[in-house]
């Protein structure tokens, strides 16, 4: 078990890890991912040094961002679950 999934099953013990707070999960990541996907877009269709170019820059950096938190997250759900269920 790594520190982190340590940390998180002794800080949280009641939390419920289940296949239904992985889907959630996985909802959220998709939904980050297709967020960051609208965000570069916009990027990509306005004018370089724009103020709309910078902001959706920005967008795209946090939703990266954001994204790979909740990728973490899933790996470390999936290993409670596998530690649970063993």
């Amino acid at each position: 078990m790594s520190k982190k999934t340590q940390v998180l099953s002794e800080t949280h013990p009641n939390w419920p890890i289940n296949k239904e707070a992985i889907d959630t999960v996985e909802f959220c990541h998709s939904c980050i991912y297709d967020l960051g996907s609208l965000f570069k877009a916009i990027r990509d269709t306005s004018k370089k040094y724009s103020t709309t170019h910078d902001l959706a820059e920005i967008g795209m950096y946090l939703a990266n961002d954001w994204s790979n938190n909740i990728d973490i997250t899933h790996k470390t759900l999936i290993e409670l679950l596998n530690n649970k269920n063993t």
